[in-house]
């Protein structure tokens, strides 16, 4: 959870962070989770909470890479009943499998990139024909990833989209405004503290 209201009977609580991811996914690379065959790397919170949303939304396949493989067995193994039946499974970053999907978005979930001497997570190259790249990382809007993806001429995307529609949802939780009514203004605010146009 990262949203409380308190109702008569107590707290009720929400996770707003997969529809940031969904709405600024739509926004800044013109995709949807639906139907999206995804390349998801990390397995701690921020990424339970994109695996949930791109199975909630009804991708074609998710991949998770994630270094650490007990921390990787035990994400897919809590995804798997969202799942639903659909391929679901992980993979070292550095050793891909050769029967990855072709067209996959590629969503970083992982701290990579929060420091600018941080090395990207994955090689993009080694996957096949990326179709898209998002970074959750907002603090940058150009990591080690996103500069990779945008050598190999893969649309690309940081987090700030994500921070912003899931702020904008939080709000709608407490408020009742639709948080596509204030996600514009949040954006704005959220560039001018980071100083970018």
């Amino acid at each position: 959870m990262n949203t409380l209201r308190r109702e008569a009977a107590g707290w009720h609580g929400f996770n707003t962070d997969g529809y940031g991811l969904a709405a600024a996914v739509r926004e800044e690379l013109g995709r949807d989770l639906a139907g999206a065959h995804v390349i998801l790397l990390g397995a701690g919170g921020a990424a339970r909470g994109a695996a949930v949303e791109c199975l909630r939304a009804g991708c074609a396949s998710l991949t998770i890479a994630n270094r650490t493989p007990e921390s990787l067995a035990r994400l897919v193994a809590e995804l798997a009943p969202v799942g639903a039946g659909r391929a679901l499974r992980g993979f070292a970053p550095g050793h891909p499998p050769r029967d990855l999907p072709a067209g996959a978005l590629v969503i970083n979930a992982t701290s990579a990139g929060l420091n600018a001497s941080d090395l990207a997570p994955i090689d993009l190259a080694a996957l096949p024909d990326v179709a898209a790249l998002y970074d959750m990382v907002y603090s940058t809007p150009r990591t080690a990833l996103v500069a990779q993806a945008q050598a190999l001429g893969v649309p690309a995307a940081s987090g700030l989209g994500m921070l912003v529609h899931q702020g904008a949802k939080a709000l709608e939780i407490w408020s009742g405004v639709p948080a596509a009514r204030t996600a514009p203004t949040m954006r704005a605010a959220a560039a001018a503290a980071l100083g970018r146009p």
